[in-house]
């Protein structure tokens, strides 16, 4: 994001998950986000502390740099042909590599 002057946090510990897009992704492509909070140590997704967690100021501004990044994205995708047919040109060459 230095296009942007939006400064970024690198979080060491990465939880992997399910896609839940299901088969969208094999129409247009898509983007599956994730980004850590601070939580208590053992705290995981779906359990009364992460929610806890995720109703405090400082995740709370981690989803607003986040969500900022993403709307940088998408108006770089929309407003940049190249960029857009580039990515466009690798979800295909994907999806053909799957088939």
């Amino acid at each position: 994001m230095v296009k942007y002057m939006i400064p970024f946090k690198l979080h060491l510990h990465a939880m992997l998950t399910d896609k839940l897009k299901g088969n969208v992704s094999y129409v247009t492509p898509t983007l599956h986000t994730m980004f850590g909070i601070p939580t208590p140590e053992n705290t995981f997704p779906h359990h009364p502390t992460f929610a806890a967690s995720a109703g405090t100021d400082e995740a709370h501004a981690e989803a607003v740099v986040v969500g900022k990044s993403l709307a940088l994205i998408g108006w770089d995708m929309i407003s940049n042909d190249q960029l857009f047919t580039t990515v466009h040109q690798q979800w295909r060459d994907e999806i053909e590599r799957d088939d």
